[in-house]
């Protein structure tokens, strides 16, 4: 079960990380939208992310994490990883449309075999 005490240790975690976004409120959908696109990765997923690597024990940080992600959750583990200098391998569907240039080298360069060998190879990496 999360904690209290488990939110507050995880936003003291992503304190300098994660932006504290803003509300909009917008007028023609009677509604407040939450702009997370603010966030260093465009999107939420980065406060998960960037938790769970922060909280791997070092040698699990050592073997690398891998990922099964099209889009946000992705960017979030590669950007989280960087931070803490951890291999990272991003897995993605053949679906996921190619939109820039950070998808060089990928699942659609070839990139699905040697990911899925990888995740063949690595023990399952699991933060406590």
């Amino acid at each position: 079960m999360v904690t209290s005490r488990d939110i507050t240790e995880a936003a003291e975690g992503l304190r300098g990380i994660a932006r504290r976004t803003p509300l909009l409120y917008v007028e023609e959908l009677g509604a407040h939208l939450k702009l997370e696109n603010e966030q260093p990765i465009g999107a939420f997923k980065i406060r998960g992310a960037y938790n769970a690597i922060r909280k791997l024990p070092d040698a699990a940080r050592k073997r690398g994490v891998i990922t099964f992600s099209s889009d946000n959750h992705g960017q979030a583990v590669a950007y989280a990883a960087k931070q803490f200098n951890v291999r990272a391998v991003i897995v993605m569907p053949e679906t996921t449309p190619v939109r820039g240039p950070h998808l060089r080298g990928s699942a659609h360069q070839g990139g699905r075999d040697r990911a899925a060998r990888a995740a063949r190879d690595r023990a399952p990496v699991r933060s406590s």
